[in-house]
């Protein structure tokens, strides 16, 4: 099943999909049961945080709890509190975490191969989506998320700059100050006094 997830054959997957592309990628197969949804969130914040993305974190949490509780939803079992009966034919899912160059692609896999519909809020958020047929059955539904663009006050300089200023020669002493004889001499002898 990881190899259905990880060789998409739809040619509108995003060209960074293919296992050669993105040097690292993580994922996990979960029963499709309610509690996938957290457990695929858990192990995407880690993975997002392990692979220093935390840009991301909070659309990459947002887009795997769609895509898993749309996978959990058309072939798995939702509810909170399933039967044993319902637990007979369980089939299971595939959360794949991708990294590439553009940010993070995020996909899961599920049996089911008819396409999920529109995904309003995972296409809001991220860059592109899409749904690829892998040759061993389900379909796999995906999502980009590449980096945040810098706004354009980033693109300036963060910190104040420091303007150079010319350094003022030394100032030479002034000829007002003469020195106090008979104040050196009171400070002398409490300076013998305190011996």
């Amino acid at each position: 099943m990881t190899a259905a997830v990880s060789r998409l054959t739809d040619s509108s997957a995003p060209d960074q999909v293919s296992p050669h592309a993105h040097p690292v990628s993580s994922g996990m197969t979960l029963a499709a049961l309610d509690t996938a949804v957290t457990v695929a969130r858990l192990h995407t914040a880690y993975t997002v945080d392990a692979w220093r993305l935390q840009p991301l974190a909070t659309v990459a949490d947002l887009v795997t709890v769609e895509l898993v509780r749309r996978a959990v939803n058309t072939t798995g079992v939702p509810g909170a509190r399933p039967s044993w009966a319902d637990l007979h034919d369980l089939h299971v899912i595939h959360v794949q975490l991708c990294r590439a160059r553009c940010g993070l692609i995020i996909e899961v896999w599920d049996i089911d191969p008819t396409p999920p519909g529109r995904l309003a809020a995972v296409e809001q958020v991220s860059t592109r989506t899409g749904v690829s047929r892998p040759q061993e059955g389900g379909k796999v539904v995906w999502a980009e998320i590449h980096w945040p663009s810098p706004s354009p006050r980033a693109q300036q300089s963060p910190l104040p700059r420091r303007v150079a200023h010319a350094i003022p020669p030394p100032r030479a002493p002034a000829s007002s100050l003469v020195p106090d004889h008979d104040t050196l001499r009171r400070v002398l002898d409490g300076l013998y006094r305190l011996e």
